[in-house]
């Protein structure tokens, strides 16, 4: 039985392997993390620009070779390289805020602060995020949990944290769920940053420098259910005022 010619395209071209560009596009996203994760998330540093050139050589090279195997236009090989592109872009962005995240972890770390990822292992190989995407356990660890989720839980009961330290906070740990700052010299000052944590539900700022004055900055985070202010200078009036402004929030003093 004779065998079946593969169809061909007017120009007698075998046509568009989308099979063959879709192996291109997941290698180069594949040697893409890679890259970055080696670089640390940025490009800002000598391992950014090698791994940036590795990036654009090695899907030069596969794209090529597919072209090659496959005989596909240039045009159509521009535009593979043009959704990669698009592509990245917007991963790009996640990356930018992971490595900010990451860094703010840090500094978390050396302070001696706990940190609880909004991920969950199950114990089996695989890990969930809290958007219900399944990974493999190794995955994080390899490339970073910041990576794949956001921070859900800050502890820095009794350490050594200023003001300053805050002021990446409200932009970087958007889903930060609990914070914990008993025990520490935090002021009013240092609530001006914790502004933009509107995802917030529990807070804790027992035995800090706290008055009346820094209640404002409180105000706008109206998912916030428990807020500890025992042992502040915070008044009967201020809790008040402040109770009209968060009435789902349970306030202690």
């Amino acid at each position: 039985m004779a065998t079946e010619e593969p169809k061909a395209s007017k120009s007698g071209q075998p046509l568009f392997s989308l099979r063959m560009l879709l192996l291109v596009l997941f290698l180069a996203v594949l040697v893409c993390l890679f890259a970055l994760w080696w670089s640390g998330y940025g490009l800002d540093n000598g391992k950014g620009l090698v791994a940036t050139l590795i990036t654009i050589a090695t899907c030069l090279i596969l794209g090529e070779f597919v072209r090659q195997r496959c005989r596909y236009s240039l045009r159509q090989l521009l535009i593979a390289i043009t959704l990669i592109a698009i592509f990245l872009g917007f991963f790009s962005q996640s990356l930018l805020q992971a490595r900010k995240q990451r860094q703010v972890v840090a500094t978390i770390n050396q302070l001696g602060g706990v940190v609880l990822y909004k991920i969950d292992d199950h114990g089996d190989g695989w890990s969930q995020t809290e958007s219900v995407v399944l990974l493999p356990s190794w995955l994080p660890s390899v490339l970073g949990e910041d990576v794949f989720a956001n921070v859900g839980h800050v502890d820095l009961d009794g350490r050594s944290v200023r003001d300053a330290d805050l002021q990446p906070f409200g932009d970087v740990f958007k889903d930060l769920e609990h914070l914990t700052l008993n025990n520490t010299q935090i002021t009013d000052a240092g609530l001006e940053h914790l502004k933009g944590l509107s995802n917030l539900f529990f807070l804790r700022l027992n035995s800090t420098q706290i008055t009346d004055v820094g209640l404002v900055h409180i105000e706008g985070l109206t998912k916030l259910r428990w807020l500890d202010l025992g042992n502040t200078k915070v008044s009967a009036g201020g809790v008040k005022k402040l109770q009209q402004a968060l009435p789902n929030c349970q306030i202690i003093r």
